[in-house]
């Protein structure tokens, strides 16, 4: 009888430690890096107001960025707002 609840509990066990493990593992996030190009949006008519440029930025530097004169947005869902950042 004994044998019988080891037998069950030993894979039960292995999947509950499974879970606990999982659920206090954070994935890790990818940077970009310094040096990286990203995709960033510049206005360029009002048929494409948010035209594709890959561009030297991120959110949260000192300057703004600007490509050609032209300030540089980040997408967010189908509008261009959040203007991106230089350091």
């Amino acid at each position: 009888m004994n044998t019988r609840k080891l037998k069950f509990l030993i894979p039960v066990m292995a999947i509950g430690l499974a879970i606990t493990a999982s659920a206090f593992t954070s994935m890790e996030k990818s940077h970009v890096g310094e040096s990286s190009l990203i995709v960033g949006y510049v206005y360029d008519s009002p048929a494409n107001p948010c035209d594709q440029k890959l561009v030297d930025c991120n959110e949260t530097g000192e300057n703004l960025c600007y490509s050609e004169g032209q300030p540089v947005f980040k997408m967010e869902g189908t509008s261009c707002i959040t203007q991106l950042r230089r350091d």
